[in-house]
C-alpha cells in the first residue's frame, strides 16, 4: 500500500536492462521504518515467482567486523545457488582463478565442485595480486551465469557496508564486458553522508569512462489516504466508515 509506483519503477528497469546487456545499479533509499526491505522483497519475491532472473541476497549489518562486508554474503547466496546445481554444471562455470577466489571466501569449498579444483600455490604472490585475480575471477564467474539469465544482486542497509567493499563490488560490475544484471541496494537516507560505502561508490562514479548506469527509488512517509487504506485493509472495514477516526489519527 501506498508504494505502487515504486514498485512500477523497479519492474520497468527490467527490459531497458536486458536491451542494453549492460549492468545497472538502483538504489532504494529512505528513512528507517519506511519499508525500503519490504518493497525489495516484494518485487524480488515476483521476479523469483517468474523464473525471470538469478537472484542473490545479502544484508549488512551495523558494527559487523566481516571481511568484504557486502560481498562476503553474496558470496554466501551464490554457494547456496552452486551447491543447488549438479557438477557437471558447475564445472562449467568456473573460471581458471576460482582457487585465488577460494582463498579470500573458504565458504566456496562447500561446493563440491569448487573443492575439487582449490589446490593453489599461493606462495610469493602478492596479496594485492591474490586480491585483483579473485575479484577477477568473480566477476568473470558471474557473467558466464548471466548467460544463462540476468542476475539480481540484492544488498539490503548498504549504508552499512564499507569502502573497501563499495570498490570491489564496483569493479565487479563496471562495464564493459561486465555481467548481465543489476545491483538492487537499500539505504537509510538520513545515514547516507556518512556511509564509507555510499561515498565511495559515489566517488568512484564520475572517474568512470562507462559508468554504471544508476537510478534511485524514494520511498517516503504514507500519506493520509494511504494510511486510510492500510488500516482499512489491516481491519478489514470500509474506507468511508474509518474516514473521520482515521483523519484524526493522522493529524495526532
Amino acid at each position: 500500500i501506498g508504494r505502487e509506483s515504486q514498485l512500477k519503477m523497479l519492474h520497468q528497469v527490467q527490459p531497458r536492462q536486458r536491451n542494453t546487456q549492460e549492468p545497472n545499479a538502483v538504489f532504494v533509499s529512505g528513512r528507517r521504518g519506511e519499508g525500503k526491505t519490504t518493497l525489495a522483497n516484494r518485487f524480488l519475491s515476483e521476479v523469483r515467482r517468474d523464473g525471470a532472473a538469478l537472484v542473490l541476497l545479502c544484508r549488512c549489518y551495523d558494527r559487523e567486523s566481516v571481511p568484504f562486508k557486502a560481498i562476503d554474503c553474496l558470496i554466501d547466496s551464490l554457494v547456496s545457488f552452486l551447491r543447488s546445481r549438479t557438477i557437471d554444471e558447475v564445472h562449467q562455470w568456473l573460471p581458471e582463478d576460482i582457487g585465488m577466489l577460494a582463498q579470500l571466501f573458504p565458504v566456496l569449498r562447500r561446493v563440491e565442485a569448487i573443492a575439487d579444483r582449490v589446490s593453489v600455490n599461493v606462495a610469493g604472490i602478492d596479496s594485492r595480486q591474490i586480491r585483483y585475480r579473485a575479484f577477477a575471477a568473480l566477476r568473470e564467474l558471474l557473467l558466464t551465469l548471466s548467460g544463462t539469465k540476468p542476475m539480481i544482486l540484492f544488498v539490503d542497509d548498504l549504508q552499512w557496508g564499507d569502502a573497501d567493499r563499495a570498490a570491489a563490488l564496483h569493479e565487479v560490475l563496471k562495464p564493459p564486458d561486465a555481467p548481465k544484471g543489476r545491483l538492487l541496494g537499500t539505504f537509510r537516507s538520513d545515514e547516507a553522508d556518512e556511509s564509507p560505502f555510499l561515498m565511495e561508490w559515489r566517488g568512484r562514479q564520475p572517474d568512470e569512462d562507462r559508468p554504471l548506469h544508476e537510478q534511485r527509488i524514494e520511498v517516503a512517509p504514507l500519506t493520509e489516504d494511504q494510511c486510510l487504506n492500510l488500516i482499512s485493509d489491516r481491519l478489514n472495514v470500509a474506507v468511508d466508515s474509518l474516514r473521520e477516526r482515521a483523519h484524526k489519527l493522522f493529524q495526532d
